[in-house]
């Protein structure tokens, strides 16, 4: 049950995913309060039989994407993809969960980019993450070569494959 703080698109993208039965992602097209096509992800954390939203991450008021199209997680790391609009090829992100003050927040360390910064549509449709490796789907093509539909899989600290 969302409330009044249900977000406006949320979980439009469809993407859920649960690690340990204790943390929800969902992602939301139009993250922002004025409907602005910036997205969002939401997370929200389970105690006892409560859900509560620990976490928003975003990417600003100045980007026009849609963040947290695709996510996933695994223990205290997501990753995150977004849709972008060509000629920009969209990116995939790196958070991780640290504990500040008591309390834990999510802490962006790594801009995933495609191979050679190609121009790649819809690089980040889809992203996966276990342990120290992320793979990051890309259902496009890439702008400067006829095809380039596929995955990458890098590993947690490089941002390049």
């Amino acid at each position: 049950k969302y409330g009044a703080e249900r977000p406006t698109g949320f979980g439009v993208s469809g993407n859920v995913t649960i690690d340990q039965n204790t943390l929800v992602i969902v992602g939301s097209d139009k993250g922002d309060k004025d409907g602005g096509e910036r997205g969002a992800l939401f997370i929200y954390t389970r105690e006892r039989d409560k859900w509560s939203r620990q976490a928003k991450l975003d990417l600003g008021k100045d980007e026009k994407n849609i963040f947290g199209w695709t996510a996933d997680i695994s223990g205290d790391n997501i990753v995150v993809g977004e849709r972008r609009p060509l000629p920009t090829t969209a990116l995939a992100y790196h958070f991780v969960r640290n504990i500040a003050d008591g309390k834990p927040v999510w802490v962006a360390q790594e801009n995933i980019r495609p191979p050679g910064d190609e121009l790649i549509a819809f690089f980040g449709s889809s992203v996966g993450i276990s342990g120290k490796r992320i793979i990051v789907g890309s259902a496009g093509l890439m702008l400067r070569r006829k095809n380039n539909k596929g995955a990458y899989v890098y590993h947690i600290g490089t941002p390049v494959p």
